[in-house]
């Protein structure tokens, strides 16, 4: 559970609350409460919108580890944003404050990904500068 929340904390899913908790619903304005699988709700008893489910992020913890977690689940984050956007922008146009700020969601989370696949690849990179394959000269391989 503990990493479970750091992915979320990570990533801000739920977008504004700086502090996840499982179990009964509190009093605290910053705490989001995990009352079942996937569902979260503010002290207001309201339920908050989650983009990525706990189980798929519990699948990218035990199959990728935590950092890598955290690369998928931006990337669904992201995905999520474009097709809001583009919802935004058919319906209220781009001038819309609402298309103005999931532009600005989307190009924060790009960059802050963008960022992570760097220090990740960096961070775990092997020897190996580049790929080889056996070449093929005449039809042969020499």
């Amino acid at each position: 559970m503990e990493d479970l929340f750091e992915i979320r904390l990570r990533v801000s899913d739920p977008a504004g609350y700086p502090i996840i908790v499982d179990g009964a619903i509190g009093n605290d304005e910053q705490t989001a409460y995990r009352v079942s699988e996937s569902k979260y709700f503010n002290s207001d008893n309201e339920r908050l919108e989650i983009v990525v489910s706990d189980s798929r992020i519990q699948s990218w913890i035990s199959t990728y580890g935590i950092n890598k977690s955290e690369i998928y689940a931006l990337k669904a984050i992201i995905a999520n944003l474009g097709a809001q956007i583009q919802i935004e922008s058919d319906t209220s146009g781009a001038e819309s404050t609402k298309f103005v700020s999931l532009s600005s969601r989307y190009k924060y989370l790009k960059g802050m990904l963008d960022d992570l696949e760097i220090e990740y690849n960096k961070n775990n990179k092997s020897s190996r500068v580049g790929t080889s394959i056996q070449p093929i000269i005449a039809g042969g391989y020499v």
